[in-house]
């Protein structure tokens, strides 16, 4: 009996211990246009560098390697402001076949003032109330998103906007940095 004691005080004990929920009181700004990973791989490919050497607009996040392509996969930046709705691609097939490039329009200019008129702690209020940020920290970031982005609209129409997003870029909320209308949210779950 004196066993079945000690072992039921163990079991209650173990569980109501709970690991501690890591409680984040900070926000974290994202603002760099560094590559995220490393390029040296690309000077397999001089037009590759020749192509990031050109446009300073391009933030390396991915490099491509295996046996048939050597390439890149890049945010691009407007104004130093990611434009959230556009990437690009540039791979080099190798046995001197032409490159590739997914998209020649990382060069557009977007006419918007980079001055939002909500602050990035409505922003994140905002975002609270579109998702459940409550288990993970947060960061923000300003940028540029095109609206029409997702339609079969040819004709671009980028809205100033605020991302907030949590670890591992889930749970996120992109809303317009002007008016707090949320275009996109995403809760980190798949069904």
């Amino acid at each position: 009996m004196k066993k079945i004691s000690i072992l039921l005080c163990l079991v209650v004990f173990f569980a109501t211990c709970k690991k501690d929920v890591r409680v984040c009181t900070t926000y974290t700004q994202i603002t760099s246009q560094k590559h995220l990973v490393d390029i040296s791989p690309l000077k397999g490919a001089p037009q590759l560098i020749d192509t990031l050497n050109k446009y300073s607009n391009l933030q390396v996040y991915r490099v491509i390697i295996d046996d048939a392509t050597l390439g890149m996969e890049c945010h691009v930046f407007c104004k130093g402001l990611q434009v959230f709705t556009h990437d690009f691609s540039l791979l080099k097939i190798k046995n001197n076949v032409p490159l590739y490039a997914s998209d020649s329009s990382f060069t557009d200019t977007i006419n918007l003032s980079t001055t939002p008129a909500i602050n990035y702690l409505e922003a994140i209020s905002i975002a609270h109330k579109n998702e459940n940020f409550s288990k993970t920290c947060i960061s923000y970031q300003l940028g540029f998103y095109d609206i029409n982005a997702s339609s079969n609209r040819l004709i671009k129409n980028y809205k100033l906007v605020w991302l907030v997003k949590g670890e591992n870029d889930a749970p996120y909320v992109y809303m317009d940095a002007n008016s707090g209308q949320v275009y996109n949210k995403f809760d980190g779950m798949f069904y």
